[in-house]
């Protein structure tokens, strides 16, 4: 059995999805008496409760091998380290090596996939897409995991291999006890929580939708919570479409203030764990999908499980507006149903499932020549992340280059 987890993710500062994971993670293991350290250049907001975790931060550049001596690690049991993204990725391969090689430590490791593009993002440019595919050869097939088939099945394509040995693990959400109620309504009150980026595009048809309600006689108000580069386009799409009174952004949502704000509202629209733990709270939950502005899988526990919002050719949808506009014609009977049966759904996906599939599909670290390729890849590729005098003198040279070119 695992004695201690590592999680190394470096974007602990900004609550979403991942950070949601390895901080229920970690609040579960601390409360279990196992150890738990969380790697990663930014800590937790102070606002997260984590007595009995060691927050393991660095500033950018800092060396692995320092980075290494602040992790403790057991010499009685098994570390598992667990990665969340490429980046995150190449530094614990590191620190793998170096935790390693201290007497008695017995290292294993694992990395997760949670977004379809998570090896290829829209925003990326291409050499970062090759230096990825290196990287997850690296990481090796059988210690990558997947939290569905859809995110399987598309990093197959993205990495060119066949991944069909490394395991799914959909993600987790704390239990949590059914609150909702529902009420008599004049007004349906819908909210959305998470990050305020393009491919959560329901964020920004808010507004449209809502409009095509009002203008059906259906009065709504929308809600709409997070944080994200999309904000101004956001606010700029409630002004276009005169709904300022009935779409209102309320900023970003503490994590510990999720509950007691989501259960308040007759319905939830989103994808990921914020719509899992809307759902297992009772809240009428429809998954919205990844891109799709107008349409939704319809609610819950309408969705194949594992399925949180991920784009699936083949699999049916609805409108978002049709979906609000017949919930606002249910009867609270017809409510009560639709509650409990997001609650089911959402009950499958428990952090205790979660953390004993790591523990089950960990791999542990070896030696030979695949350990010495993935220790020399996992430094170039972090080094290429960092501020290093190569960039910073091609960043002195490039003006000069411009002024030379001929028009």
């Amino acid at each position: 059995m695992t004695d201690q987890y590592v999680f190394v993710y470096n974007r602990m500062h900004i609550l979403g999805g991942i950070q949601s994971i390895v901080l229920r993670c970690a609040a579960e293991l601390i409360r279990r008496g196992k150890r738990v350290a969380i790697v990663g250049e930014n800590s937790p907001p102070p606002s997260i409760g984590l007595e009995g975790a060691t927050i393991v931060t660095f500033p950018k550049g800092r060396s692995p091998q320092e980075i290494a001596r602040q992790i403790p690690t057991s010499s009685e049991g098994i570390n598992l380290v667990v990665s969340m993204d490429p980046l995150s990725a190449s530094l614990a391969l590191i620190l793998c090596s170096f935790l390693g090689n201290r007497p008695k430590s017995s290292i294993r490791y694992l990395h997760g996939v949670f977004h379809p593009r998570d090896f290829a993002r829209e925003s990326e440019k291409r050499h970062v897409h090759m230096l990825n595919r290196g990287l997850a050869r690296a990481i090796g097939r059988r210690s990558m995991f997947f939290m569905n088939v859809i995110c399987r099945e598309s990093h197959e394509k993205i990495l060119l291999q066949d991944l069909s040995s490394s395991e799914i693990i959909p993600v987790p959400i704390d239990d949590r006890l059914p609150a909702w109620r529902p009420r008599s309504i004049d007004c349906v009150k819908v909210c959305s929580v998470g990050r305020i980026v393009p491919f959560k595009a329901y964020n920004f048809e808010a507004s449209r939708i809502v409009r095509q309600a009002l203008d059906l006689g259906v009065p709504v108000l929308w809600d709409v919570y997070g944080h994200g580069s999309g904000i101004e386009l956001l606010r700029k799409t409630i002004e276009d479409e005169r709904v300022e009174e009935h779409v209102v952004f309320r900023g970003s949502l503490d994590p510990c203030d999720f509950d007691r704000t989501v259960v308040s509202y007759d319905l939830f629209v989103g994808m990921g764990t914020a719509a899992l733990q809307a759902a297992q709270m009772g809240v009428p939950t429809l998954c919205a999908i990844d891109g799709e502005g107008e349409s939704c899988y319809g609610f819950l526990h309408e969705v194949p499980h594992g399925i949180v919002g991920e784009a699936v050719a083949g699999l049916s949808r609805v409108r978002i507006l049709d979906a609000v506009v017949q919930f606002s014609t249910c009867s609270l009977d017809e409510r009560r149903k639709i509650s409990a049966e997001g609650v089911r759904a959402a009950n499958k996906y428990s952090v205790g499932s979660f953390l004993q599939a790591l523990n089950d599909t960990g791999r542990s670290i070896g030696g030979g020549p695949r350990q010495w390729f993935a220790f020399k890849y996992a430094s170039f590729y972090y080094w290429t992340n960092q501020d290093s005098y190569v960039k910073r003198l091609y960043r002195a040279v490039r003006p000069f280059g411009r002024w030379i070119r001929p028009e």
